[in-house]
């Protein structure tokens, strides 16, 4: 399978209102033979996943929004397993990146942390890169 050579990537949320007529204007003015149009659907609470599948386009999909921090310590496997005990988080990943499970915050795991003595350098949302999300998205296609 030969792949275009450029991709078009339009992160969605909760767009069923708009992502169907966004996507025909799109679809009509792209070579389909250099673009590839992909949307990114992370946690829609909508029909917006539906609505991009009725069209010739790669949609990736996340049911639901897991809120990734990146923890930096003195030592992650600890931390993480004492957050995990807690019950405040549900993955790890990386040797930084925890899954906030929800409900949880960023509060409690640096409050947690902080009373067990174990020091926090910095607690952030992860950002997700476009290559990341690209190269997922073309993961994803590879393997359909």
């Amino acid at each position: 399978m030969r792949l275009p050579e450029f991709a078009i990537i339009i992160p969605a949320c909760d767009e069923s209102a708009c992502i169907g007529p966004v996507l025909d204007e799109l679809l009509g003015t792209v070579d389909p033979d250099k673009f590839v149009v992909a949307v990114g659907v992370n946690g829609s609470s909508d029909a917006t996943a539906e609505i991009a599948r009725q069209r010739p386009v790669l949609v990736a999909e996340t049911k639901r929004r897991e809120q990734w921090v990146r923890v930096k310590t003195g030592d992650f496997a600890l931390a993480a397993t004492a957050l995990r005990q807690a019950g405040l988080v549900n993955d790890e990943r990386d040797g930084q990146f925890l899954a906030l499970k929800p409900g949880a915050s960023t509060d409690q795991i640096v409050r947690l942390m902080v009373e067990r003595g174990m020091p926090v350098h910095e607690i952030a949302f992860e950002q997700e890169t476009l290559e990341s999300f690209y190269l997922g998205l073309m993961k994803k296609a590879k393997s359909e």
